[in-house]
């Protein structure tokens, strides 16, 4: 199957699919003009810088650029700029970063490790043992009770936490409702 070129940045776009984009903005002729968009959010900054393919504005982002990108929710600007230094804001909005379907958040594999291993370790020291483990460079040792289950507590919410944020930014929605009536 065909990459789809988009005549302009679509309302969401997948992390880890390649992404095409020709667009044809007369007052604006590639010729003269440079398309730019810078799309922020979740403490990330991207940036999409356009080509000339004749008078249209052209992009492609390669399917290895787009899956570093961050599931969430984005605000872009779209602008123009040209060898002279003027540069025009064009638009704004909003667009969706869906999570890359090829990668498992890794922070979400160790804290679930965390996790296991700390429930694992209750029964250990329950039989008077002490319990050490290691989980992605960091070492855990623990001596009592009240630690490995404070541990388990904590990687067990951070994982809970965690599946939450890919949950909606997968565009799946929360458990969480707030109901309320006037």
């Amino acid at each position: 199957m065909a990459v789809t070129t988009h005549s302009s940045l679509p309302a969401t776009i997948q992390a880890g699919d390649t992404l095409t984009i020709t667009e044809s903005i007369s007052q604006y002729s590639a010729a003269s003009w440079t398309l730019h968009y810078a799309i922020t959010g979740n403490g990330k900054v991207y940036k999409l810088d356009f080509t000339a393919s004749g008078t249209d504005h052209t992009l492609t982002t390669t399917a290895a650029v787009t899956g570093s990108w961050k599931a969430g929710e984005y605000v872009y600007h779209k602008y123009v700029d040209n060898t002279s230094g003027e540069r025009v804001t064009i638009s704004k909005g909003q667009l969706r970063i869906q999570p890359n379907i090829g990668e498992q958040d890794p922070d979400l594999d160790q804290w679930r490790e965390i996790h296991t291993r700390a429930k694992d370790g209750l029964v250990e020291l329950a039989k008077g043992r002490t319990v050490s483990f290691s989980v992605a460079g960091q070492s855990f040792t623990l001596l009592s009770m009240d630690e490995a289950v404070r541990l388990e507590r904590i990687a067990k919410r951070k994982v809970r936490d965690l599946e939450r944020e890919a949950k909606m930014a997968a565009g799946l929605g929360s458990r969480r409702r707030i109901s309320f009536r006037f």
